[in-house]
């Protein structure tokens, strides 16, 4: 090939590649900048909340309950236990988290993620008192219990919501959040198959229909057995425990899917009775909480919702 030709050939290669190289360039240092500006606005964002306020950040409410994410629930009902002053902030931003997950909490310089370090956190920031009654066995029983709550019943449920009941939780979700429905049925879809493959690796998956059912029933059984004739899981007054297992049952009790599964639970002499006390306990205001599910935030005085 002739020098010149050759010479033509590798130039236009090399500015090709120039031309490549700085169009990623611009393209990351765009991207970059995007981030930038974004945290700056959100730091400027927090930088005005009210000091000495716990600002919980959560998903929005839903007409059944306080939430329909159980650990946004989970961690305003242990709020509430402690009667610890509060702002939610409703919202379906997650970047902004540490762990872009909902919920987390802003607390003066504090900004934390996940409802167990955010529970733990406060207990120790504010010197809580909320299982102060608890004796070291109490709570060895109560973790046990959060483990299953939070482990073999919450695969269980979404494996009965988003793989075998998809077009009931698009509709919810339509109906809750205001988006049209395909594009719940677009989102939900998605869900499913990233749930399938998670229930497949911890083995919930693989279990046939009649399988699945029985296991479920046992541990609702089980928490059956656990609270007994007690008012709560772990005596006559509410911990940091139940706030997990009410945030649980309250969610599918009021879902109305109909399923063998939730209709145990719904007709459960032990577990249908306990939500309702810990309803009365924590949420006596569930009225004004559901209604302001489109509201951008909601504050909370140790008593009252206002």
């Amino acid at each position: 090939m002739p020098a010149h030709i050759c010479s033509t050939i590798f130039g236009n290669r090399t500015k090709l590649l120039a031309a490549v190289v700085g169009i990623v360039a611009v393209k990351v240092i765009a991207r970059v900048a995007s981030r930038t500006i974004a945290k700056r606005r959100h730091a400027a964002e927090l930088a005005k909340l009210e000091k000495n306020v716990i600002h919980l950040f959560s998903f929005p409410r839903w007409s059944g309950g306080p939430n329909f994410s159980t650990p946004c629930f989970r961690i305003e009902a242990f709020l509430r236990l402690a009667k610890l002053p509060y702002r939610i902030h409703f919202t379906m931003d997650a970047a902004k988290s540490p762990t872009e997950r909902l919920p987390y909490i802003v607390y003066n310089d504090t900004i934390l993620a996940d409802s167990e370090f955010i529970s733990q956190f406060l207990t120790k920031e504010m010197k809580l008192q909320v299982d102060s009654h608890l004796t070291p066995k109490d709570h060895a029983l109560g973790l046990a219990t959060k483990r299953l709550v939070e482990g073999s019943l919450q695969f269980g449920s979404a494996r009965i919501m988003n793989v075998d009941n998809p077009a009931f939780v698009a509709a919810l979700y339509s109906a809750e959040l205001g988006v049209p429905l395909f594009v719940a049925k677009f989102f939900v879809r998605g869900m499913r198959k990233s749930y399938i493959k998670l229930l497949n690796t911890v083995g919930h998956g693989d279990l046939t229909d009649a399988q699945f059912k029985s296991e479920m029933i046992r541990d609702y059984k089980a928490l059956e057995a656990l609270i007994g004739d007690k008012p709560f899981l772990l005596g006559d007054r509410p911990s940091s425990y139940d706030c997990s297992l009410y945030a649980n049952l309250q969610f599918f009790i009021a879902l109305g899917l109909k399923t063998p599964e939730f209709d145990y639970l719904r007709s459960s002499a032990v577990l249908a009775p306990y939500v309702q006390r810990l309803d009365k306990i924590l949420f006596p205001d569930m009225a004004t909480v559901v209604d302001v599910k489109k509201a951008k935030s909601q504050y909370f005085q140790g008593g009252e919702s206002q």
